[in-house]
């Protein structure tokens, strides 16, 4: 095998691993952030329902204050009218004016606390909902932190195994390999019966040949080093 291409398999066999563990910590911390996510979703929405609650007492408290209003104005008017007191008739317009304000102030109380008691129970349901979002990422932190950390080690132990043979490859080798790899996510690639495994192109048989034999050629589809997959292990009679 070519001295290069030597070197380069095992780092890209170190460096497909590396990207396996990365993938496999990318997904445990997603997992991990939709969970909080859902837990601060659900701590919005009761914040949200709890300044509800807070503006519908509000309103309940004006309009209570405004009947209180209308009819200590309506028993001002209903005074006037028993003793006689300035125009009946305006009096009486009164009274009818603030039947009409009282039954709006009414009906919008009544809104209020049915909207209330609508909140409330939006809100209870979101707090039941969060304890068992709270639950949940509980046991996914138990579940995935010490995975997590698991798998950050195995690339600590990866990457110090992968330094010393990058930095014993040539400098125009390494150069290329490096650009591949982080435009491609992998310099090489097997070239299984006569194809590129990586982009499926076809290899032409003359250049079959010269992987076969270890040389290192580039994959006309993808650009990328190929290499002949190792040879099946053969036990001894």
């Amino acid at each position: 095998m070519d001295a290069d291409l030597a070197q380069l398999v095992p780092i890209a066999l170190l460096d497909d691993q590396l990207a396996d563990l990365h993938e496999r910590i990318g997904r445990a911390q997603r997992k991990l952030a939709k969970a909080e996510a859902e837990v601060a979703r659900l701590t919005a929405a009761i914040a949200g329902h709890d300044e509800a609650i807070t503006a519908l007492k509000r309103t309940e408290r004006a309009q209570q204050t405004e009947l209180e209003r209308v009819d200590g104005l309506r028993r001002s008017a209903q005074d006037a009218l028993d003793n006689g007191y300035g125009s009946a008739d305006a009096a009486q317009r009164q009274i009818d004016r603030c039947a009409e304000l009282a039954d709006a102030a009414e009906t919008a109380i009544l809104e209020a606390m049915e909207a209330r008691e609508a909140r409330q129970a939006a809100r209870t349901q979101a707090e039941a909902d969060r304890v068992q979002a709270q639950e949940a990422l509980a046991t996914a932190h138990a579940t995935l932190d010490p995975t997590i950390e698991g798998w950050r080690t195995e690339v600590r132990v990866l990457s110090t195994e992968r330094s010393p043979l990058v930095a014993a490859l040539a400098r125009d080798i390494g150069g290329t390999y490096a650009q591949m790899h982080a435009r491609k996510g992998s310099a090489l690639a097997v070239c299984q019966d006569g194809v590129c495994t990586a982009c499926s192109r076809v290899v032409p048989l003359r250049r079959t040949t010269d992987i076969k034999q270890g040389r290192l050629v580039t994959c006309d589809g993808c650009g990328r080093w190929l290499y002949a997959p190792p040879e099946p292990a053969t036990s001894e009679a």
